[in-house]
């Protein structure tokens, strides 16, 4: 009989730890590999594999054969992503240093600022929307809509909350020593025991 020929016997403690490894993989291509190796060792041939789990005869063939060398880790992928251009990293570390700049001064971020500093530094002019994509996707800058004050406002609202909340915590303590006061006086322990 020519083909392939079976490498590997059909092993049922290893079907259930391949099937562990499984659940904790998110990644498509390694649940792939799980797959056909799981499928494989429940004693399917590799056209069978190649058929019920619809890929090629030769992925399964290769699969099986990173099974053989690494027993752990065959299923992991080496690639990470896409590599991103020298152009666009460029572009980060400028855009970092001017958002450091600005943080460095307590300054307000606006993405429009950003966007006219960085114009006016570089040859190579950024429109808003990418400037806005850049801070948020690939520096991770967290953006929150500017603040916008109430016309009913007091001028003063910040004081006027800061006196409140200080009476109310003068009001709270008066109110503890009150309470300790009474336990005191009365033996009490309001906590549990007497």
């Amino acid at each position: 009989m020519k083909g392939w020929k079976r490498k590997i016997a059909v092993n049922k403690e290893e079907v259930k730890r391949l099937k562990k490894k499984l659940k904790d993989t998110k990644n498509t291509v390694e649940v792939k590999r799980l797959m056909i190796m799981i499928v494989y060792l429940w004693g399917q041939n590799t056209k069978q594999v190649s058929d019920t789990l619809k890929v090629s005869n030769q992925t399964v063939i290769n699969t099986i054969n990173k099974y053989i060398k690494n027993k752990e880790d065959f299923y992991k992928t080496s690639f990470t992503g896409r590599k991103i251009s020298k152009k666009s990293e460029n572009i980060r570390k400028k855009l970092e240093l001017i958002v450091e700049e600005k943080l460095n001064k307590w300054e307000i971020i606006d993405i429009k600022d950003v966007a006219d500093i960085y114009n006016r530094k570089e040859e190579d002019k950024l429109e808003y929307y990418k400037v806005w994509w850049y801070l948020r996707k690939v520096i991770w800058y967290n953006y929150q809509k500017p603040y916008v004050k109430d016309k009913r406002q007091s001028e003063h609202a910040e004081e006027i909350l800061r006196w409140r909340l200080t009476k109310a915590i003068i009001e709270i303590w008066k109110e503890e020593r009150e309470i300790d006061a009474y336990a005191i006086k009365n033996k009490k322990n309001f906590f549990g025991a007497n």
